[in-house]
């Protein structure tokens, strides 16, 4: 193989990279910002009590769902031969899982209320079941579109649907409708976006099943679908257990910046996720460009991750009373101590990534499981100390399981640990002088609104500085990576 041809390749990757990026960047920002406004109605219109329920009802959706989806959407993704053939094959492989899921929920609601809450839990699980079949549909349209790099159209469908869905939500909590007023916006959301990705993106497939393709799905998404139950179960277990370990109204203390924090992050996280995995599954086979992506991957998401932990932990006080009320001010401690963990979300999902692209997922289940044991035991002990305790266990927990799944990742690709810890602590150089500046506020300036209004200003200004006038104060890499497209922007 030539190596202009080869530098075409590349070239042909990077430009879908960035186009990529560039588009999820604004979708996410969107996203980001319907997030944060309907958070802020929520939470001023319902009490720690509902959100409580609805984060333990959440968490066993999102345990069924990692079950419904079956890994058919990352399968049909990963796939490099892929056919309509082995699309319909998926598709009705995820309407039967779903459909199955969905009907043992239903009937088995009242002792999974019973197990993880109380009877108040029961209808609701009984409406939310029908995520499972809209969500498992929808990801293998979204499959598809992300095979096509239709990044920017699915992002545009995602934003319709939430406008929609959470808006009918907030209407709903404004009326009283309280717990509901949640569930029917996440269910309205999933629907919509199940409905507008088959209306005007793929088109529907008929229901049949290849054997041969469907011993390859299982194969793929059945190591898949463990692995994802798993992790969901390791996410998902401070939500499934404090209601009884706690009490409902501390899960919803909790949970709320838990939610917060995780939302945005996942959005950050999501941009990368959703460009790289298509991209790293047509250079699974090429070693030495799956190093560098590695490492490029850790030395510029850690930057931006860093930043984004940097905002939430100096500027927690500011983003509660904007976003929460100064009722929830008793919390800005946990917030403090989630925010930590913001660096560790952006590496989990980076290795997630590459153990997907890479096919590795009968291995990732084993750390993954793992990981969920690391979990139970560290909120076992914390929640001991109250939602504190909670929240130092989930990070400390977090933190072993990282160093764990690093580790195995770098053996199999044959990257030195100490090279890919030498680019961790260098994306680290943008974060410095923030934290200089948030220690100084936290310990000697007082935390009024308008003080605190000022030190966000400053912060940003400041972060603006480094990432777009000054991008070699963030790294080298970054440097090179951003600087045409800033000459551009500049201009």
């Amino acid at each position: 193989m030539s190596d202009s041809y080869m530098d075409n390749k590349d070239h042909s990757n990077k430009n879908s990279l960035i186009k990529g990026i560039s588009s999820q960047t604004l979708i996410t920002i969107i996203i980001g910002l319907l997030n944060v406004v309907s958070f802020a109605f929520f939470s001023r219109l319902l009490s720690k009590e509902s959100f409580g329920y609805f984060a333990a009802l959440n968490a066993i959706i999102m345990v069924f769902q990692g079950i419904s989806e079956a890994g058919l959407g990352s399968a049909v993704i990963q796939k490099k031969d892929y056919t309509k053939q082995y699309f319909s094959t998926a598709f009705t492989l995820s309407l039967i899982v779903s459909s199955s899921l969905a009907l043992i929920l239903f009937i088995f609601a009242t002792p999974i209320a019973l197990l993880v809450s109380d009877e108040t839990l029961i209808k609701p699980i009984r409406i939310i079941c029908v995520l499972l079949i809209t969500n498992s549909i929808s990801s293998v349209g979204w499959a598809i579109m992300m095979r096509k790099l239709k990044f920017f159209r699915y992002g545009m469908i995602q934003v319709v649907s939430y406008i929609l869905s959470y808006g009918i939500g907030i209407y709903l909590a404004f009326k009283g409708y309280g717990l509901y007023s949640l569930v029917i916006s996440a269910v309205l959301n999933s629907v919509l976006t199940c409905l507008f990705v088959f209306s005007f993106e793929v088109r529907i497939p008929r229901l049949y099943i290849e054997r041969s393709d469907c011993r390859q799905i299982v194969s793929f998404g059945g190591w898949l679908t463990a692995s994802a139950m798993v992790n969901q179960l390791t996410f998902q277990l401070d939500k499934l257990v404090l209601s009884k370990w706690l009490s409902v109204i501390e899960l919803g203390a909790y949970s709320r910046p838990s939610g917060f924090i995780g939302t945005i992050s996942d959005r950050f996280n999501g941009i990368f996720d959703t460009v790289l995995f298509p991209i790293l599954s047509k250079i699974q086979d090429d070693a030495e460009r799956i190093k560098q992506s590695f490492l490029d991957a850790i030395s510029l998401l850690n930057s931006f991750s860093a930043v984004l932990a940097a905002v939430f932990f100096f500027n927690a006080e500011l983003i509660i009373q904007i976003f929460f009320g100064n009722e929830w001010l008793d919390i800005t401690y946990v917030f403090r101590i989630i925010s930590l963990g913001v660096v560790l979300m952006v590496d989990a999902r980076l290795m997630d990534c590459f153990f997907r692209s890479l096919a590795l997922v009968r291995l990732n289940f084993i750390l993954r499981l793992i990981c969920m044991f690391i979990m139970l035991g560290a909120l076992f002990i914390g929640s001991r100390h109250g939602i504190v305790g909670v929240a130092y266990g989930v990070v400390i927990a977090n933190t072993i399981s990282i160093i764990i799944k690093m580790t195995v990742l770098c053996n199999h690709i044959n990257v030195p640990l100490i090279k890919v810890l030498h680019e961790f602590l260098s994306s680290l150089k943008p974060v410095i002088l923030l934290c200089v500046l948030g220690v100084v506020y936290i310990l000697f300036v007082d935390k009024t609104i308008i003080c605190n209004v000022a030190f966000a200003i400053l912060f940003a200004i400041v972060t603006g500085v480094e990432f777009i006038l000054c991008p070699k104060m963030v790294s080298t890499k970054y440097a090179l990576f951003i600087e045409p497209y800033l000459k551009r922007f500049r201009k």
